[in-house]
């Protein structure tokens, strides 16, 4: 006594290959596998997609390469090499790292040895990527324009201030080696009761006068800036220094 047929499955089955399912993975949802799928529809008289024509291929030592999605053509087996990278290391030997081989013409096809060159992967990407070009800054210390590393991003070239550890250690010991404002140098002036906490400094080059004193309203202090003139201000952030810089400071 033969098995009888699914045919209720097999019709439900069928439904999912018109949906555009393949065999396998019909076969993985029904628990079955693939040939079981393909003898049911085959002793039921359905029809199936007919196979995909192969895709062109060109012989090169002894292997099929076909046009991959990104328009090269690679190996059909084995490690999936392209073409024109197994052209290249046929002729000049392996490729450096940080280089790859480009077509002169464009065409992806052509793996000629002549069409084929090796570019540097960071010269390019300097060369294609506009953002890179940035304005040329100024050393704040001498004046003089601060080169840009090779591997620098535009972000980190717009915060150096300086062009090298000398002349930051300039300006954070208060000297320019230009005639330009320099640091403050402050001595104190008076404190609070015997030995107690400065609270009046002036600067030994321009002659600013800084005065911490109680707010009248508020637990706090300010400060108030006094200049030569006579002119005072009350502000947060020290004023710039507008005496010259020494000779040993230069």
């Amino acid at each position: 006594m033969g098995r009888k047929r699914d045919s209720v499955n097999t019709e439900s089955m069928y439904e999912e290959y018109l949906a555009g399912h393949s065999l396998e993975r019909i076969g993985k949802d029904w628990g079955v596998s693939r040939q079981t799928v393909f003898e049911r529809f085959t002793r039921a008289g359905l029809s199936l997609r007919p196979r995909a024509r192969p895709k062109p291929y060109i012989k090169h030592g002894g292997r099929r390469f076909t046009v991959s999605k990104g328009g090269y053509l690679r190996a059909t087996a084995g490690d999936r090499a392209f073409l024109h990278r197994v052209v290249w290391e046929e002729h000049h030997g392996p490729i450096p790292p940080g280089h790859e081989v480009r077509h002169r013409d464009g065409d992806l096809t052509n793996n000629d040895p002549e069409n084929l060159q090796l570019v540097d992967l960071r010269a390019r990407m300097r060369a294609q990527n506009p953002r890179r070009a940035v304005e040329v800054r100024a050393c704040l210390a001498c004046g003089a324009p601060i080169h840009r590393h090779d591997h620098e991003g535009p972000s980190a070239y717009r915060k150096r201030m300086f062009c090298g550890c000398a002349c930051r250690g300039l300006w954070l010991r208060g000297g320019r080696k230009g005639p330009a404002l320099r640091r403050h140098s402050w001595e104190i002036l008076e404190r609070l009761g015997h030995g107690g906490s400065p609270y009046k400094w002036r600067c030994r080059s321009c002659g600013l006068v800084k005065l911490k004193r109680p707010h009248p309203y508020a637990r706090q202090w300010f400060t108030e800036w006094t200049w030569p003139d006579g002119r005072a201000e009350v502000a947060e952030k020290t004023p710039p220094c507008g005496g010259e810089a020494s000779d040993g400071e230069r």
